[in-house]
């Protein structure tokens, strides 16, 4: 029995080194990954958290934007507009009908009147 038991021994031993060579190699994959994900992991967090603070700021300019345009009067800005747009319509219809007003035919007569006087003096002054 005892030369059984030797070999049994034996076999369980090996198999306990088998063991122990597996999950010294377990071991040694999980600290070679824990090594090269660490040091990534902590930038992404890193990255993620100036990312966060980039959106907070982005966030409390847009608050500010909307509060801005919150106290903006659309509707006095409109009539505002609007009084602007009827007032110089009224100046443009008051300068049309100035100049609706003018009697160009009278205007023409008496730019030709003043020809048929100036043109005998320019002819005595020696010109055309």
């Amino acid at each position: 029995m005892d030369e059984q038991c030797m070999k049994l021994m034996k076999k369980q031993s090996f198999w306990a080194k088998v063991t122990a060579l597996c999950m010294l190699g377990i071991f040694l994959v999980a600290l070679v990954t824990a090594l090269t994900l660490v040091p990534q992991a902590t930038r992404v967090m890193g990255n993620a958290e100036k990312t966060l603070e980039e959106a907070d700021i982005a966030v409390q300019d847009l608050q500010k934007t909307a509060d801005a345009l919150a106290q903006v009067d659309f509707e006095g800005l409109v009539n505002d507009t609007q009084d602007l747009v009827n007032d110089s319509s009224a100046g443009i219809e008051q300068a049309i009908g100035k100049l609706e007003a003018i009697d160009i035919d009278g205007l023409n007569s008496a730019i030709e009147d003043l020809e048929s006087v100036v043109s005998p003096l320019a002819k005595l002054f020696g010109g055309k």
